[in-house]
């Protein structure tokens, strides 16, 4: 709020304030709760994934303690597996609104400054040029050949970003 008054272009201020704070709970319980959601469902409908994910668990974890975030590199297995869930339950089909920043050209298209647009993320998320089986639940989609997590361009379950 004290750069506001140094910098009235801030973008920041008491107007804003209350819409980027529903944007941080919209945008954390709602991912959050719809990702649990597929997974669960996807845990039942998969249970041979279900027990490849606990091998995994027991076999980095244990019984006998919590999980720890630095746990993450040694499971590359579960990361696949919720990485696919984001993907294939289209957590986010359309993205948040992005409001243009400044006068841009995409595809071809001017957008002006001030426009607002909505991206169809589920035109990435189940592209044929961009997944070996975009119509089907396959952790493989998020694993090289040796078994190690990949990231993905064109895994974008939230946003498409920045234009």
């Amino acid at each position: 709020m004290e750069k506001m008054k140094e910098d009235p272009l801030a973008g920041f201020n008491m107007d804003t304030l209350p819409l980027c704070t529903l944007d941080l709970v919209e945008a954390g319980t709602e991912t959050l709760a719809t990702t649990m959601r597929w997974a669960f469902v996807t845990m039942m409908n998969y249970p041979q994934i279900q027990a490849k994910i606990q091998r995994e668990i027991d076999n980095v974890i244990g019984q006998s303690r919590q999980p720890a975030l630095s746990d993450r590199p040694s499971m590359p297995y579960t990361d696949a597996v919720i990485h696919e869930v984001q993907r294939f339950g289209n957590i986010v089909p359309h993205g948040f609104p992005k409001m243009a920043s400044k006068d841009t050209t995409l595809g071809g298209y001017f957008i002006p400054k001030g426009t607002v647009t909505v991206s169809n993320l589920a035109s990435v998320l189940f592209d044929k040029n961009e997944w070996e089986t975009p119509d089907q639940f396959n952790p493989e989609h998020f694993l090289d050949a040796e078994g190690h997590f990949r990231k993905r361009d064109a895994f974008m379950p939230f946003s498409a970003g920045q234009f």
